[in-house]
């Protein structure tokens, strides 16, 4: 018994020292020695309320894994979010979970380490199943669960921080591409990268679904029709997975139609956030201020901030000489006439598609600019890269202290500087001074009240309002369990239109108006007001509450005896090539009828009119027709010049639910302009 337990503590002493080591850098980096630093927040900003969001409705029983409104958000219909697909079906369930028995900051810095356990334990099983000798696997392991991509988005991008199944990616690949039969436990191992691919990251599943997809090239390239059937069985499978974490938008789109605004991304963004060779050896911050000086004055002061999430892209000296030994040999193979190996191959592939200005910004001219971030393409190059040194240092001599001291360097190397003392305290007063918001709310309002928030902030995605944060409204739903917020519905939705159309400029009148909506108080995010907008600082009326710090005010109303809910209103926006200028919407007509349409989404709403006022350019006038759905719902001549218009009404009573087109063409090519666009309630129906 006793020899058995000494060979299995020798066989674990690589892992439990990379363990170790591993924790002992967490919990410096976070200062989180004793059991109260982690109901301290390590981070509240950036895109954290948001995720937090997510958890806290899961652990309510709600979106996004069940079909489903959100109901204390967008009050008083409950938010809509299937408008914004999400994959991150394990993220989410496995933090509402947490958020169920804990609050939401323990269970976001719960998530937080379970992330860094998860890619260590992980990446060393998928280096021994590479025939990877144990030190060299658990170096590399801790290598992975200390990488700069790793500590720079776990805080703020917790859904991309459980990357562990990335190199078991690389593993089944490799494995798929071999002719020997999988074993029972390979397939459960496959079996799991497909699930993890397509109910984690949208990225990670785009990775999943490229890599799958040049194994099925290759072999069927090679003619090796065995491994191009088991490719497509895995591209299959990832797919359902995929398919089943869109349970929920798909079924949201065919009840309730879809709005194209709430999830946009321009064809620029894939340049500005494209993969740079340069970032993977530069960091922009290391504790070798020489290393970082270099970088920084040779480098990144020349980007000019065309350049972004340039900070998670460092491979650490590590992954650089993986990648550097890789990519060396398989050159002497190929001035040999050898065939390049298996990581190679994979590498330059998965780099020709994320590089700025590569396939991914082709697939970007089809309309595919979901995947904007190709800088986090170097999470899977890195786990390729380390991988082969793995390998690599296997066939060679690795002495345990070398290995230690090598795994010492590398977090040093790798892990950046931790966030500062101020910092951290600055998070903290940060969600106290909610807390006093919501305590205030919560004593003063019944269960079940309804709470309006101004000014109105769209959702999701629409950055900072002055001192406001981005997702600073959802605080307030995350810290009380028994009130409902207006805030929060996807933005383009004819729930929360109505919100859009309140007066901005009269207190009084917002009051009144929310009263007669059932809302039992108005909170005013002072620091999200302009500094020349001195309407709400003028205003007579005392706030019941003012937060600590002063920026965020609550004034209780009285809710009317005979509540009306709020209209929905149908919204519309223009695309993109509509714009030309500010004020006036002009567009060439022979764009206008191909690309340069105004999109409708309608519920189940009443009578509306979309009312608007129509010009065209040139020296005359000319006959114009408004398409709805390319049927003609409006002929009339378009006066020329500036101050000249045709007055439109298009009668949208009789349009289902759902979305719809509407363009406007000219007899002759010539530049319409448009404006003073509109809904309009009928209030005598026809």
């Amino acid at each position: 018994m006793f020899p058995r337990v000494v060979g299995l503590l020798k066989r674990s002493t690589p892992l439990l020292s990379a363990m170790a080591l591993s924790a002992l850098v967490f919990c410096n980096y976070f200062a989180c020695w004793k059991l109260t630093d982690w109901s301290r927040p390590w981070c509240i900003d950036a895109d954290v309320p948001l995720f937090c969001g997510y958890f806290q409705a899961v652990s309510e029983g709600q979106a996004p894994i069940f079909p489903g409104s959100v109901k204390r958000l967008n009050a008083p219909f409950g938010a809509e979010w299937f408008d914004f697909p999400t994959t991150e079906v394990l993220v989410y369930a496995y933090g509402g979970l947490l958020t169920k028995v804990f609050d939401f900051v323990v269970a976001y810095n719960l998530c937080v380490a379970t992330a860094h356990l998860l890619a260590l334990f992980a990446f060393y099983w998928s280096a021994r199943a590479f025939a990877s000798s144990r030190w060299p696997a658990a170096l590399t392991a801790c290598a992975w669960a200390n990488s700069r991509f790793l500590y720079v988005r776990d805080t703020i991008h917790i859904n991309l921080s459980f990357q562990w199944h990335l190199p078991l990616l690389w593993w089944s690949c490799w494995r798929l591409k071999e002719s020997r039969p999988l074993s029972d436990r390979e397939k459960f191992f496959v079996g799991l990268t497909c699930m993890a691919s397509g109910w984690q990251h949208p990225y990670y599943c785009f990775f999943a679904l490229l890599m799958f997809s040049f194994t099925l090239l290759s072999s069927s390239l090679a003619k090796n029709w065995l491994v191009s059937v088991r490719s497509l069985k895995v591209l299959f499978l990832t797919g359902c997975f995929l398919s089943l974490a869109q349970v929920d938008t798909l079924t949201g789109w065919w009840q309730k139609g879809r709005s194209a605004v709430a999830f946009e991304r321009p064809l620029s963004q894939l340049i500005y956030y494209g993969l740079r060779v340069p970032e993977l050896f530069l960091p922009p911050v290391h504790r070798v201020g020489n290393l970082a000086q270099y970088a920084q004055s040779h480098y990144y002061s020349g980007l000019g901030g065309i350049a972004g999430e340039t900070d998670s892209s460092y491979f650490g000296f590590l992954g650089v000489a993986g990648l550097l030994i890789l990519l060396c040999g398989d050159l002497l193979r190929l001035s040999r006439g050898q065939p390049v190996s298996y990581f190679s191959a994979m590498i330059v592939a998965l780099y020709a598609v994320a590089v700025a200005g590569g396939f991914n910004l082709m697939l970007g001219t089809l309309g595919v600019t979901l995947f904007r971030c190709g800088s986090r393409f170097s999470v899977l190059l890195l786990a390729g890269s380390l991988l082969y040194l793995s390998r690599w240092l296997s066939q060679r001599l690795l002495s345990p202290p070398l290995a230690v001291t090598l795994m010492i360097l590398s977090c040093l190397d790798s892990v950046p500087p931790p966030p500062s003392g101020e910092r951290s305290r600055e998070y903290v007063l940060y969600l106290k001074n909610q807390q006093a918001v919501v305590a205030f709310l919560e004593q003063n309002l019944a269960s079940g009240s309804n709470v309006f928030q101004y000014p109105v902030q769209q959702y999701p995605e629409v950055g900072a309002s002055n001192a406001m944060q981005t997702y600073e409204q959802m605080l307030l739903y995350l810290l009380s369990r028994k009130l409902n917020f207006s805030y929060g519905n996807c933005r383009g939705r004819p729930e929360s239109q109505w919100q859009m159309q309140l007066p901005q400029n009269d207190p009084r009148e917002l009051c009144q108006i929310t009263e007669n909506y059932g809302f039992s108080a108005l909170v005013v995010y002072t620091n999200a007001l302009n500094s020349a907008d001195q309407t709400w600082r003028r205003w007579e009326r005392k706030p019941d509450f003012t937060s600590p710090r002063g920026d965020i005010q609550v004034f209780l109303l009285k809710p009317s005896a005979t509540v009306q809910p709020p209209p929905k209103v149908p919204c519309f926006y223009f695309g993109s090539l509509f714009y030309e200028g500010i004020g006036v919407l002009n567009l060439p007509s022979r764009i206008c009828q191909g690309y340069g349409k105004i999109h409708l989404l309608f519920g189940n709403i009443g009578a509306y009119d979309f009312v608007f006022r129509l010009s065209v350019g040139g020296g005359s006038a000319c006959r114009v027709a408004v398409l709805l759905d390319n049927e003609p719902v409006w002929m009339g001549e378009a006066p020329s010049g500036n101050h000249s218009f045709a007055d439109v009404s298009i009668d949208l009573s009789n349009v289902k639910a759902g979305n719809h087109d509407l363009a406007i063409v000219s007899e002759v090519p010539t530049e319409i302009r448009m404006t003073a666009s509109r809904m309009r309630q009928r209030s005598v129906p026809r």
